[in-house]
């Protein structure tokens, strides 16, 4: 998706003394937020400012995120004026919650990226290789996560679940940021193809010269085909509504097969709140954004 949508550089004010002004080109979009607008004079920074973690879901009350699933392309998009550094708390469990025993905290350092907004690996392979253990020691085997920003205290549990019908896809949030999601399905493909068809014509000769078969037949041309996938009935937290917003709005999305991202666009959306206790029941139907055309 780096090149798939045009970046913004922006400037990100701020009215307090002493604060300088954030310069990025991390945007997609100029994304908005509460009305407002991320343009050097009106910065939203009320927005920003209740996040210092961009995910599109919304904080509860105690300053947690809707939860994700663990996939290849997690990443977080923080400002770091005030952190320097991130905190990462691993777990034994694969579905961590506030009540659960932290197994290691580990620290990812981002004093390199003072008063930066940048953007944050979280797949598995970096944090072993960055996320270093407080107080020295080998790094333990874990689960579950906790991605924790050390200034706000917004944190966000990653689960780890091994199902091998999960789709993970890639979106630009609210923030104008990438964010991504997944959603566990099996795959429900229909495949449609449409065409206009023309008269061939002529002769044709058949066993020498004993007779001509002069009969005319029909081929396709301007042939498209559509490959559409739906994914149904996924149930999400009341606090995700947001993010899912942002997911079935987004101007440019991609979907991961074999490790790879693949552009789509959504093509359908819709959800529900289903009950109080149940939260969100949520379908969706997505298309490659690449047409198949015919030879002809």
């Amino acid at each position: 998706m780096t090149n798939s949508y045009g970046k913004f550089e922006i400037v990100i004010s701020s009215t307090t003394i002493g604060i300088a002004d954030l310069t990025s080109n991390e945007f997609y979009a100029f994304a908005n937020i509460d009305g407002l607008r991320y343009l050097n004079d009106q910065t939203a920074n009320d927005g920003i400012s209740r996040k210092a973690l961009l995910y599109g879901s919304e904080l509860q009350t105690n300053k947690t995120f809707g939860f994700k699933i663990q996939g290849v392309q997690d990443s977080v998009v923080m400002f770091t004026g005030l952190t320097p550094f991130l905190s990462i708390e691993t777990y034994e469990e694969g579905r961590p919650n506030n009540g659960t025993t932290i197994k290691q905290n580990r620290l990812i350092s981002l004093t390199s990226y003072n008063n930066k907004l940048i953007s944050v690996p979280l797949n598995r392979a970096f944090l072993d290789a960055n996320a270093t253990p407080i107080g020295g020691g080998i790094i333990l085997r874990y689960e579950g996560f906790r991605v924790r920003d050390a200034t706000t205290d917004n944190k966000m549990y990653y689960y780890f679940d091994d199902y091998c019908n999960d789709k993970e896809f890639i979106f630009v949030n609210k923030y104008g940021v990438k964010e991504n999601i997944k959603f566990r399905s099996y795959l429900n493909e229909n495949f449609q193809t449409k065409g206009e068809t023309f008269r061939v014509g002529g002769v044709d000769l058949i066993g020498g010269a004993t007779f001509f078969n002069t009969s005319a037949n029909n081929q396709k041309i301007n042939q498209i085909s559509t490959e559409e996938f739906e994914v149904k009935g996924q149930r999400f937290l009341k606090t995700d509504k947001e993010m899912l917003k942002d997911f079935v709005s987004s101007p440019t999305a991609g979907v991961i097969d074999n490790g790879a991202i693949k552009q789509i666009y959504i093509t359908d959306g819709s959800f529900k709140l289903v009950e109080t206790s149940r939260g969100v029941d949520f379908s969706f139907k997505y298309q490659y954004a690449q047409t198949k055309l015919s030879f002809k």
